[in-house]
């Protein structure tokens, strides 16, 4: 076995008796002699360096807001960032006085938030001092600079971690879903003592998954409805699998979604897992695909259910422990398309897998302490050293570029066009924008077009757009081109000149005003990102200045900014006297109206009643109500067997649905739970009507017949 680098952290993230000496196993049976090159002669890389002089790095990842930067964990507690372009990081984050450092503590993970470039939210993984505790908490990016991270800490979860300091986990990610996932190790010691990977009411050996917009109660995160041990089914609700030992790395495959996680073993197996919800990966009864042979004389039945590996080895010729990777989805061709790349810890040696189901060859054989791979805004994947350095992963001898493209329109309001690469037709790639040699914004031009799909480029989910930014509304002439990224190849069309005022550019719409609400958007096309505000009349006089600051999915598919150039405001008391109003938007201190405005309304004070009963039988009553004159405010609603009153409850139950229809703030649904007098054989009749009235919700009564 080589000589391994000496960091001042003895193997991270290793925990084993003993090296074994058997070869590589498949998860299909088959065993092979290590290091064996399988169908990797036409697969050559090479590490690019990209810094050096770190500190025990742990972690690399971007931010995937089109900066193009690179953020890097140091395990002390100390995150670094680097621009593009850049030889040098300066620090984003200290955190030092928070973290328990040390073997295989320390800060351990870091994710952004999907909306990191609008909500300033990312999160970070680390134990604590000084109980060694895992804990994800949640930080913000300065307002002030973007390259600076505040200190104030929201703690998100907080895990017991007693006895061991290692087999912490760590790794933290958002998923396609947008719920963040997280990794626990097992809590430590040899074969799991406490039994928590097997047990569903503990956090630790376990991938978990919660929602981070949506608080529950006094929690600051919610777990999806959709987790496997949710609500009345037996387990904690925020486990997505378990049977993990301690899940180090792992990541989405940009392109299918898939999770694939480096499961490091004790001392026979080392696995690489497809990772799905509800599954069993086994441990403390399995290491891989074999019964754990340190555990109970090796001699066990596999758990009911259990997910077997996609890949495994054994601890032949010095490997021990697996660093999961990533799939391979760049544009340069640095790797085959869709193969998996990780690494042994302990050899420095870097795997590839293709088709998902072999033990990969040996593609580099280093001198490196692997501790993670990560990914660019581009889907480049790097190589993480413990020792201090960080490395970019490039094909000495990649095949021919074959892009098609074109910069279409570059203009005071966006930049677009659309970039492919017909060798990996239906994957998305990224182009860079650039102010003359000034690097602005890397883009992913991944938005559909009919057009492009007629035309045979791919699935025509080609396109790209980017808001033109500020720093070229200055008056000057800019000549904006757009590459290919990371190579210095123009697209057809580039550049472009253009010359804009700072000055607004204001684009708007005044959609609805009734009793219920005063709707629309607003948007300064040379602030693209940034909410501006609107100013509400009832004729001559001001009732309210609102910001148009609410997100929504079709502005930004219009290419209006981000998307939260939306507003809403309920209708005033002042306006429901039963008289004529005429209601106008302008633009906040200005005279200028809003396209669409003015509109009249007469609405009284009198109750809008609104609803809809839409479910009745042997489980439940329910639906939504909802009085549009106090839109957010939840009324009562009684349900009502023939004529004799069962209950009367309140509608302010949330659903998404309802607020995406306009319905207040949507907290107005009811769900009531049949009783068992009306499980009685007989045909009941259930009316639900507006409570203190004789008035039915919409489509109510409804019979019902339950045993």
């Amino acid at each position: 076995m080589k000589k391994l680098l000496n960091p001042p952290v003895c193997l991270l993230f290793l925990v084993t008796a003993y090296v074994a000496s058997a070869p590589v196993v498949h998860s299909n049976g088959v065993a092979r002699t290590p290091r064996q090159q399988v169908g990797s002669e036409a697969v050559t890389i090479q590490l690019q360096s990209v810094l050096v002089g770190l500190s025990s790095p742990v972690y690399v990842t971007n931010a995937h807001d089109n900066s193009d930067r690179l953020f890097i964990v140091e395990q002390a507690g100390i995150i670094k960032v680097l621009q593009h372009g850049a030889t040098s990081p300066t620090v984003f984050l200290n955190i030092t006085t928070r973290v328990l450092s040390g073997g295989e503590r320390g800060m351990l993970g870091l994710a952004f938030h999907p909306q990191f470039s609008t909500n300033r939210r990312f999160f970070v993984c680390y134990t604590r001092q000084t109980d060694g505790a895992i804990v994800v908490a949640e930080y913000r990016v300065s307002s002030a600079d973007p390259n600076v991270a505040d200190t104030a800490e929201t703690v998100i979860l907080n895990i017991p971690h007693p006895g061991q300091s290692n087999h912490n986990g760590g790794m933290i990610e958002f998923g396609p879903d947008a719920f963040l996932y997280i990794g626990t190790g097992d809590g430590g010691s040899a074969n799991d003592p406490p039994n928590n990977a097997q047990n569903i009411n503990a956090l630790l050996g376990k991938i978990l998954r919660i929602d981070i917009d949506h608080p529950n109660g006094s929690l600051t995160y919610s777990s999806p409805s959709s987790n496997p041990f949710f609500g009345s089914t037996a387990g904690a609700d925020e486990i997505y699998a378990y049977g993990q030992r301690n899940p180090w790395r792992y990541s989405f495959d940009r392109g299918t979604g898939q999770l694939y996680l480096g499961d490091v073993g004790q001392g026979a197996r080392e696995e690489i897992d497809i990772v799905t919800p509800g599954g069993n990966y086994g441990w403390r009864i399995m290491e891989g695909s074999i019964c754990n042979p340190s555990f109970n004389g090796g001699v066990c039945t596999p758990p009911t259910g259990q997910v077997l590996p996609i890949s495994e080895y054994s601890h032949s010729g010095g490997r021990c422990s697996i660093t999961g990777g990533y799939v391979y989805r760049g544009s340069l061709s640095s790797l085959p398309a869709g193969s998996y790349v990780f690494a042994d810890f302990c050899t420095g040696e870097i795997f590839m897998m293709q088709s998902g189901l072999n033990t990969s060859p040996v593609l580099l054989d280093t001198t490196l302490s692997i501790s993670s791979f990560g990914e660019d805004e581009s889907g480049e994947i790097y190589v993480v050293n413990l020792g201090g350095s960080l490395h970019r992963i490039t094909n000495p001898n990649p095949p021919p570029v074959q892009n098609r493209a074109n910069h279409e329109l570059a203009d005071c309001a966006r930049i677009s066009g659309w970039a492919w690469d017909a060798t990996q037709p239906n994957t998305p790639i990224n182009v860079e924008i650039h102010d003359g040699n000034t690097f602005i914004a890397t883009v992913a031009a991944n938005q559909f077009r009919q057009d492009l799909l007629d035309a045979g480029i791919g699935n025509g989910s080609h396109a790209f757009t980017f808001p033109t930014p500020a720093r070229l509304k200055d008056g000057q002439p800019h000549s904006v081109s757009v590459r290919f990224a990371s190579t210095n190849l123009d697209l057809p069309g580039s550049p472009k000149s253009i010359t804009c005022g700072g000055g607004p550019v204001f684009q708007a719409n005044h959609e609805v005003a009734d009793c219920g609400r005063i709707s629309g958007w607003a948007w300064d096309a040379n602030q693209p990102n940034t909410p501006i505000s609107v100013d509400v009349f009832d004729g001559n006089t001001l009732i309210a200045t609102v910001a148009a600051n609410i997100f929504r999915m079709d502005l930004l598919n219009a290419g209006l900014g981000n998307g939260s150039h939306g507003f809403s405001l309920a209708t005033p008391a002042s306006l429901k006297d039963g008289q004529v109003h005429s209601v106008s938007v302008k633009f906040a201190s200005t005279n200028l109206d809003l396209a669409g405005t003015p509109r009249a309304i007469t609405c009284t004070g009198a109750p809008v009643l609104q609803g809809n009963h839409e479910v009745a039988d042997c489980t439940r009553i329910s639906g939504w109500a909802w009085d549009a004159n106090q839109p957010n405010s939840a009324i009562n609603v009684d349900i009502v067997d023939g004529t004799t009153l069962i209950t009367t409850i309140a509608a302010d139950q949330f659903r998404q649905d309802l607020l995406d229809a306009g319905v207040g703030n949507g907290n107005h649904a009811f769900s009531f739970t049949v009783p068992a007098s009306l499980k009685d054989g007989q045909t009941h009749t259930m009316l639900v009507r507006f409570s203190g009235t004789m008035t039915p919700v919409p489509n109510s009564p409804r019979n019902i017949g339950c045993p």
